[in-house]
């Protein structure tokens, strides 16, 4: 219910009277689970990354080599994105950049898919013969390419100018283009 009025109303229409209201409860029981609205975005954004999550895991861990871990992760996370598309325009066009508390929810969004991508990708990234970079450099490296997939995926929401299967072999070209140059001063630096 609360992603149904989320994807409706926007941050302004979610409420927890407005979610007790759809789902046929009383006040009392919603409050008692969610004390507020963001308590109620936090809910769904939080179920949403436990999904995701586990979804890459199974897709990342299936993959033999890095350039076919990240085409299946691309392919991954744009099948995640296109059947929330509502919910996905929503979190990431204005209202997460105007709403203080969507900001913040969305930064711990992408802190806990930081945190995953990373230990997912370590292995592959080390099979292929690098070193791993620092921790600090490994995040912001993540940071990074997560915040150019999902600018990419916006845009391509907005206006399918590619077909899907081409979107997702430019996005894994483009972090693999990110990473290796990244990668290779690692290896140099050992």
């Amino acid at each position: 219910m609360a992603r149904q009025l989320f994807v409706q109303s926007g941050y302004d229409g979610l409420g927890v009277g407005a979610v007790a209201r759809a789902a046929r409860v009383s006040r009392s029981r919603v409050y008692a689970l969610f004390p507020g609205r963001q308590a109620l975005l936090a809910g769904v954004v939080d179920h949403d990354v436990d999904e995701l999550v586990a979804r890459m895991v199974p897709a990342a861990r299936a993959q033999p080599d890095l350039d076919t871990m990240l085409t299946e992760g691309v392919s991954t996370f744009l099948d995640f994105v296109e059947e929330r598309k509502g919910e996905y325009e929503v979190l990431f066009g204005l209202t997460g950049r105007l709403e203080p508390d969507v900001a913040r929810l969305l930064q711990s969004l992408r802190d806990r898919l930081v945190d995953a991508y990373l230990l997912l990708f370590r292995p592959a990234v080390e099979a292929y013969g690098i070193k791993w970079p620092s921790e600090a450099e490994a995040r912001l490296t993540a940071h990074a390419m997560m915040a150019m997939v999902e600018g990419a995926v916006q845009a391509w929401l907005a206006e399918a100018t590619l077909p899907r299967g081409r979107l997702i072999q430019v996005l894994a070209a483009m972090i693999r283009r990110a990473l290796v140059p990244l990668l290779a001063g690692a290896r140099a630096e050992a």
